[in-house]
């Protein structure tokens, strides 16, 4: 077998592919637990191993009771069938219809019998459990915590850090901080954001870059860069010096001379002129020198018209002109390039120190608490594998799976991928199959790690990258040329979701970009990536639906407002558009209004609220988006700040926009506020209003719940699912943190942008969401407005190898030196550095792919209509604004539009108004034909939530056993039965209310004895209402010992202590009632008594 590479285009059945390959392999071979346990699935996100998931069951569940389906529905599932035989026929193995119809039953049942087994998960899933697996081997604690939220670790590490400045006022901590707010407010940013862009530097050591450079940088101390950025000013400080000194002695020259700099060619703008600009600031600047170069080379150093006299004055100095400027010249090409460089890492080099320090405090953190970051997983199993040929955790591992199935393989980064390469090896060595899935094209999350050039890497002979990328670790490398060796290159060509004229128009557009020698400058990943496996073939009938994509220009008026000028005609566009595709049959869940940047959908949302249209957006799936959300924490913040007056008003305030109700304001009017508690008041207030609290204050659960409960919050049907969110995220922090309202709201407050619901498919709702959160959906109408994102670098930042130049300023030692320092891609000051100019082109090329791949993702969503919208500006404008959009994608869509006069066309009717728009039909059906909806039948149930928490423990019976309830029990197990609910009773009202709950899963002559017992006069005496103290509850004594009575009530001044027995009389049972006694005594009851029960024979025993 071998290592099948698929490139898997937008709408090209890849999950379908991806699930019938497995079930394929599920079903190849027989293992009495089922052979899905060796086949491994991982993918990059959870909610698309949860569709893989679903898939495969649905698959497998369909095939297993094909015979019985309706011939419309058999279909699909007979084509699975007749695939799988097909496979299985190349390997010369036939099997029956019913043979694979068996054996899909059975895996089916295996895979829910052993769901745990079922392994189809993600990369960081798989890694995580192998880490749990091999505790020892990879350094972690025996008991540890995983740390999901690196937001949440940052800002704690950051806590530490700011600790050491503001208790103990470290100074070393406290220059650096200092210096990095400077750089930030010299770069521009706002001084108000200094934790927050502190937050987002520090987040840095935990990605894989910079795990990559780790070693480099750990034998680096804060004192090491200090002392490095020391040497680094002295070594400027002695060139800059030079410099300045030689520049003086021309200066001195033409001074002694009594000769004026403008006197020499070039006038004013002379090389003295640069020499007396240097001298004055008291530091060189980057400078091309052309005319001092000429005055050097030909030795002439006035113009042709300049005066005689002058020219002899000058001529008697030209020869000391000429030294001083050959020397300067030597030294300015020897030297800048370096001091320009070192410029660049002097600026930065404090800030690579606090990194330093923050990875001290997240190994101490770690360490302190048994806590493991998500991202350290990969790195410590790296760690383990890389230099070993046969990792020996692999080795272990490597007889469970025989088959590994990678999706979205444009997402994995280098790292994860090379933690993937023995397992995929050792698959492929045993002659198994192994599936890769992914789409170069579809690569847009460069910003989390996803290394685009590794699927480009396995279909090209080019190596060069992955050479440059493993060329640290010879068994990388040679893993990687064997997987290469054996990979069998596949493509899914066919398009199954969009329109014959939305596929044609992304095979021309990408096809003519791919093709342009323009754009492959640019990047020289255009050409591997859309140069191969691009065009598609569309696979929807004509008769179905038809598609239509067309662009609207707005030529931007020469205004100071321009921006705002663009968002208004942006907004408005996007209105004739819906109202227009409204009018055209299509429903508002039919649209999907796709942006670049968050802050554009933000806009776009609150506008089409503001008008009643309906919208599902990123922001409005957020739980604190919801009033009842709002009103719960509104009511938890007066709790935990009873003093505060705008607690209070914010409460009646979310109350009443709650109910959609005006606030009567004179409630608001509080007299000397100082000294009330605003919480009881509001207890009050709402006590006023007919409502009754529970009585739990000082359990978080209990107390939302009393809330949800007095309020009848489950009644506001349409936030519900955020209600639910809620009260998830409430009783797992409780669970997992702290059982502690202020503790719950700062929690809450940090990570409030993180809690969301899924997007409702019923709501008939337009989608205004990010081009990221689109990929993977599909839309009838998409509308891509914005489309002028750039496709250069602007604050990108990488780690930059210095181990090259052998710099002496930057070594410390033999062994400790600066080798990496981390700053933006865009200076020029990088480009006579040749393996730096390399980094920088590298950088580019993926900035370049990222931004293009983000215009594919767009144009791919729609299955029937898409409307680009983008703006031009004046050709009156700034050149720098011009020059930002020739550099952007909106320049590259303009181009094709203007590349065939075809396309331009006469504006639409609905456009209203038509000035300063060009308007162009990039592809058109010539009938218009609507996607028909085939609607999911509603099997929703209507039930009634209680948000009451029981005191008392529900008195059914859990156990292991199979066929717990039968006739054929024996006395003993029914005794134990019935003390087991006994014990669950608070009294005899609340059994004749409910035991009708538990009568169908108790056989009759289980509930003959529990009724017997209830109405036994004697016994039913111990169950009277508002009698019990307290039922099966341990009990730690003064000796250490825990008892656990069955139960105990209070009859006036007695407390009873009962115990139910089964079985005959013994003695023994008297003297374990003695110590209940004695024990209870000493806990301060003065009157104890005793009984027992038996339930049998029902004999009751006083003790």
């Amino acid at each position: 077998m071998s290592l099948q590479l698929y490139s898997a285009s937008a709408g090209s059945g890849k999950t379908y592919t991806l699930t019938v390959e497995y079930i394929k392999l599920a079903l190849h071979a027989y293992e009495s637990r089922g052979y899905f346990r060796r086949i491994l699935a991982v993918t990059f996100t959870t909610k698309a191993a949860e569709e893989m998931r679903s898939r495969i069951i649905e698959f497998l569940s369909g095939i297993a009771v094909v015979d019985s389906l309706p011939l419309s529905d058999q279909s699909t599932y007979r084509e699975i069938i007749a695939s799988i035989q097909e496979d299985f026929t190349k390997e010369n193995i036939h099997v029956s219809d019913a043979e694979l119809i068996k054996r899909a039953q059975h895996t089916q049942q295996q895979i829910l019998q052993d769901y745990g087994l079922f392994s189809v998960m993600t990369i960081d899933a798989f890694v995580q459990r192998l880490s749990s697996t091999f505790i020892e081997e990879l350094n972690l604690p025996s008991q540890f915590e995983v740390l999901l939220d690196s937001n949440q670790l940052i800002d704690q590490l950051l806590d530490q850090l700011l600790d050491k400045v503001n208790q103990y006022g470290d100074p070393i901590i406290t220059n650096l901080i200092v210096d990095f707010a400077k750089s930030e407010v010299g770069d521009g940013r706002s001084w108000n954001l200094l934790r927050q862009n502190l937050h987002d530097f520090l987040k840095i050591c935990l990605n894989e870059d910079y795990y990559k450079i780790k070693k480099d940088m750990d034998p680096l101390r804060i004192a090491d860069f200090l002392q490095i950025e020391q040497q680094i000013s002295s070594n400027m400080q002695e060139t800059n010096a030079t410099l300045i000194r030689l520049a003086n002695q021309f200066l001195e020259v033409l001074s002694n001379a009594q000769i004026a700099g403008d006197m020499l060619a070039y006038g004013k703008n002379s090389c003295a002129g640069y020499f007396s600009k240097i001298v004055s600031n008291g530091e060189f600047e980057e400078h091309k020198l052309s005319y001092l170069r000429t005055g050097v080379s030909t030795g002439v150093w006035t113009s042709k018209s300049q005066a005689d006299e002058i020219k002899r004055q000058v001529e008697a100095v030209a020869g000391h002109l000429t030294t001083i400027g050959q020397e300067f010249v030597d030294l300015y090409d020897a030297e800048s390039p370096r001091y320009f460089l070192f410029r660049l890492i002097k600026k930065d080099l404090k800030k690579i120190a606090l990194l330093a320090s923050i990875t001290e405090e997240l190994h101490q953190f770690q360490d302190e608490n048994a806590a493991v970051s998500i991202s350290e997983f990969s790195k410590r199993l790296y760690d383990v594998i890389a230099n070993d040929p046969v990792p020996f955790i692999y080795e272990k591992l490597g007889d469970r799976y025989n088959h590994i199935l990678i999706d979205e393989f444009q997402d994995t980064s280098m790292l994860q991928w090379q933690n993937f390469m023995p397992l995929l090896e050792h698959a492929v060595s045993q002659g198994k199959k192994n599936l890769i899935v992914g789409d170069a094209k579809q690569s847009i999350y460069k910003f989390r790690g996803g290394e685009v050039g590794l699927i480009s890497s396995l279909k090209s002979e080019d190596n060069s990258f992955i050479e440059q990328k493993l060329q640290d670790n010879a068994f990388d490398l040679e893993r990687f040329y064997y997987l290469k060796e054996n990979r069998i290159l596949n493509n899914l060509e066919s398009n199954y979701r969009s329109a014959h004229e939305i596929v044609q128009f992304n095979n021309d557009f990408f096809g003519w970009i791919s093709a342009n020698p323009a754009l492959q400058s640019l990047s020289g990943l255009v050409s591997p990536t859309y140069g191969v496996d691009l065009a598609q073939i569309p696979r929807v009938s004509p008769q179905k639906f038809s598609g239509k994509v067309d662009v609207q220009v707005y030529k931007k008026p020469l205004a100071d407002n321009h921006v705002e000028l663009e968002a208004e005609w942006m907004l408005s566009r996007i209105l004739e558009l819906i109202d227009h595709e409204i009018q055209a049959g299509f429903q508002y869940k039919d649209i999907a209004i796709l942006t670049r940047k968050n802050k554009q959908s933000k806009f776009l949302a609150i506008q089409l609220k503001e008008r009643n249209i309906p919208v599902i957006s990123s922001d409005s799936l957020l739980v604190h988006y919801a009033k009842v959300v709002g009103f719960l924490i509104s009511f938890m913040r007066l709790k935990t700040q009873a003093q505060d007056e705008f607690r209070y008003k914010e409460l009646l305030f979310q109350y009443a926009d709650l109910c959609q109700e005006p606030l009567d304001t004179a409630i608001l009017a509080v007299e000397h506020a100082k000294h009330i508690d605003f919480y009881a008041l509001a207890i009050t207030y709402f006590t006023d209003l007919g409502f009754v609290f529970q009585k739990d204050e000082s359990h978080v659960v209990a107390w939302v719940y009393g809330l949800v409960s007095t309020f009848n919050l489950t009644s506001y049907s349409v936030e519900i699912e955020y209600l639910f969110k809620l009260l998830d995220v409430i009783n797992d922090f409780v669970l997992q943190k702290s059982d502690n309202f202020v503790a719950f709201l700062t929690y809450y407050d940090s990570n409030k942008a993180t809690f969301s619901i899924a997007s409702p498919e019923s709501d008939n709702a337009i989608t205004i969401t990010s081009i990221h959160r689109s990929k993977g959906l599909e839309y009838p109408v998409v509308i891509s407005p914005f489309v002028s994102w750039t496709h250069q670098p602007k604050s990108e930042q990488i780690w930059f190898d210095l181990k090259p130049f052998h710099f002496e300023p930057l070594r410390l030692n033999e062994n400790v030196a600066l080798n990496y320092y981390y700053g933006k891609v865009t200076p020029s000051e990088l480009v006579p550095f040749d393996s730096l100019a390399i980094q920088q082109r590298s950088e580019y090329d993926s900035v370049f792919l990222d931004s293009l791949n983000m215009l594919y993702v767009a144009f791919t969503r729609p299955k029937q209509h898409l409307h680009i919208l983008l703006a031009v500006p004046n050709l009156e404008a700034h050149p720098m604004t011009k020059g930002a959009f020739q550099k952007s994608l909106g320049q590259v869509v303009l181009d094709y539009c203007q590349s065939n006069p075809d396309f331009i066309s006469v504006i639409p009717d609905f456009v209203q108004d038509k000035v300063l728009i060009d308007y162009y039909i990039l592809q058109n059906a010539d009938q218009f034909l609507k996607y028909s909806h085939t609607e999911k039948a509603s099997n929703s149930k209507s039930f009634v939530l209680s948000t009451q928490i029981q005191d008392e423990v529900d008195f059914r019976i859990q156990s292991n056993k199979e066929d717990l309830y039968t006739s054929s029990q024996s006395k003993r197990e029914r005794g134990e039965r019935v003390h087991a609910i006994l014990s669950k009773i608070p009294d005899y009202e609340y059994y004749s209310l409910h035991k009708k709950r538990v009568l169908h899963q108790i056989d009759d002559e289980t509930v003959g004895l529990l009724d017997s017992l209830m109405s036994n006069k004697a016994i039913k005496s111990y169950f009277e209402p508002k009698e019990l103290l307290f039922s099966e509850r341990d009990i730690l004594c003064p000796d250490g010992s825990i008892i656990r009575p069955d139960r105990v009530i209070k009859q006036g001044e007695d407390v009873i202590i009962i115990d139910f027995k089964t079985g005959k009389v013994e003695e023994k049972h008297k003297s374990q009632l003695e110590n209940y006694k004695k024990y209870l005594f000493e806990l301060g009851h003065k009157s104890v008594k005793a009984v027992l029960i038996y339930i049998e024979t029902q004999i009751i025993e006083s003790v």
